[in-house]
């Protein structure tokens, strides 16, 4: 068994969360670690963790997009009520992902709880090699209204300092939409809970129909906790938070 691991210094967090998807399918969890891999943001496996069994130190020939969406897919949907958690990571670079995979019901399309991929990218590359041009790109070809309801990217510490604090009241509910971060989705499941929202002035916005909204929050990455970039955060969570539809 190898020593339990740690998320990367600096880490970025990429998210997504769903209670209207079956991620038991792997699609998304391979669109994301696919797309980050090309960025050279996730290299090979070096150890995995399931149902928090302990962690298996390994190196395996595929990449990780194939090898952790197929044992996603070939996951027993059964065993402890259908909830399947996966932890994988790296070393070269340092990334580190957590799932955490609820029973989909097909007929009702719905999942019981919600489904979240959390994905941890070196941050270090995310101001020397990656653009922040290159990763927005990345998020909006990813998310879409067939398998995301809510995602976002923003550095982890600062995600946590944000949720704690000033977003400890969350704009819909906790485990999504908490607040206006660096990069922002809003799917199915959650863009009907407001009223129009293309009044809302975004510095980068992209509208998939009227099913699913992205959208960024203007200020570079390295940049986004500057006193300046968290005061427009707060607007515009204030201007969301605005829009809600009554109960």
């Amino acid at each position: 068994m190898a020593k339990n691991p740690d998320k990367p210094d600096r880490a970025v967090l990429w998210r997504a969360v769903s209670g209207q998807h079956n991620l038991y399918d792997g699609e998304l969890l391979s669109s994301m670690l696919g797309h980050a891999e090309h960025l050279g943001l996730v290299g090979g496996i070096s150890w995995v963790d399931i149902d928090n069994t302990g962690v298996t130190g390994l190196r395996v020939d595929e990449s990780a997009s194939i090898y952790l969406s197929t044992l996603l897919r070939n996951a027993d949907q059964t065993a402890q009520d259908g909830l399947y958690c996966l932890r994988a990571g790296g070393t070269a670079p340092h990334w580190y992902l957590s799932t955490v995979i609820m029973p989909y019901d097909a007929a009702n399309k719905w999942v019981s709880g919600f489904s979240s991929i959390a994905l941890f990218l070196p941050g270090e590359l995310l101001d020397s090699v990656v653009s922040n041009d290159e990763l927005l790109q990345v998020f909006e070809a990813v998310h879409t209204p067939e398998n995301t309801e809510y995602a976002l990217i923003h550095p982890s510490a600062h995600y946590d300092e944000l949720s704690d604090g000033p977003y400890d009241d969350p704009v819909t509910i906790g485990p999504m939409f908490r607040g206006v971060f660096w990069a922002n989705y809003l799917g199915p499941g959650h863009i009907e809970l407001f009223e129009k929202l293309d009044d809302i002035n975004l510095a980068y916005a992209w509208w998939q129909n009227t099913k699913g909204l992205g959208f960024s929050l203007g200020f570079a990455l390295s940049d986004v906790e500057s006193v300046e970039a968290v005061k427009e955060a707060k607007r515009l969570t204030g201007l969301f938070r605005s829009k809600l539809l009554p109960d």
